[in-house]
């Protein structure tokens, strides 16, 4: 299976800023001049193949990120790790608002009953709401 465009894109575009030197813009010329002649002083410097390694492993790692970031359309676990957007888009995709709370979220549609779910709490889609999965 072929990487992301996405994850593609981002590791190109790393790599490319490691390929030249860094130019950096503190907002003096006198203090941008000395920054930049440090910089380049300090700055290692890295030959393509190094860069090519880099942005290989980049790729990896971003596709690796997105794969535990992905969210399964039926049914959504809230943990820890879960990126923070997940929920409001996992809720959004089946017509319902999302809230985030301390520890958890609040999902409703309309002016349905709101569902209050907390860390561990399992959120499932069956076509037409989402329900609670209740816990053993």
């Amino acid at each position: 299976m072929s990487p992301r465009p996405e994850a593609v894109a981002a590791a190109d575009w790393w790599a490319a800023q490691l390929a030249r030197p860094a130019r950096h813009d503190v907002g003096d010329a006198q203090a941008n001049a000395v920054t930049n002649s440090v910089s380049e002083l300090v700055q290692r410097q890295r030959n393509q193949g190094q860069i090519a390694a880099i942005r290989e492993a980049l790729v990896d790692e971003i596709e690796q990120v997105a794969a535990r970031a992905a969210v399964d359309p039926k049914r959504l676990t809230l943990v820890g790790s879960l990126p923070a957007d997940a929920p409001a888009r996992w809720a959004r995709r089946h017509g319902y608002r999302c809230l985030p709370t301390m520890g958890g979220v609040i999902v409703q549609r309309g002016y349905e009953t709101p569902i209050v779910a907390g860390l561990g709490d399992t959120l499932l889609w069956d076509g037409e709401r989402i329900t609670l999965l209740e816990r053993p």
